[in-house]
């Protein structure tokens, strides 16, 4: 029985500390949602209502960061027009495949 006791003891060590990760997760997720809401407040509503929409449709990803003409969500090719515009970043384009909006990755910050 000292055995099972023991093994006991150790779920319960193991329980606590899972416990108190998934705490801090937590935390840290609401901090993300509380700066999530921030950065939202300052976007055109238009633009944050059609990511939201890509994203439902896929899988949580509204958004390409590409470096080359090609989409990183679905790998299919950017036209080169496309490729410069993207580039320039003054406007919104999306992939003509899979509909997630492009962004050429050094404009990311």
């Amino acid at each position: 029985q000292s055995g099972s006791e023991e093994k006991r003891k150790e779920f319960e060590k193991d329980r606590k500390i899972l416990e108190s990760e998934q705490s801090d997760v937590i935390d840290k997720l609401k901090i993300k949602e509380d700066e999530r809401k921030r950065l939202i407040s300052r976007i055109d509503n238009y633009l944050v209502t059609k990511y939201e929409r890509i994203r439902a449709k896929r899988d949580e990803i509204g958004v390409s960061a590409i470096t080359r003409p090609l989409c990183t969500g679905c790998n299919n090719l950017i036209p080169p027009q496309f490729t410069v515009e993207i580039r320039k970043g003054d406007k919104v384009i999306c992939c003509e495949h899979c509909g997630r909006i492009l962004v050429w990755e050094e404009n990311v910050t």
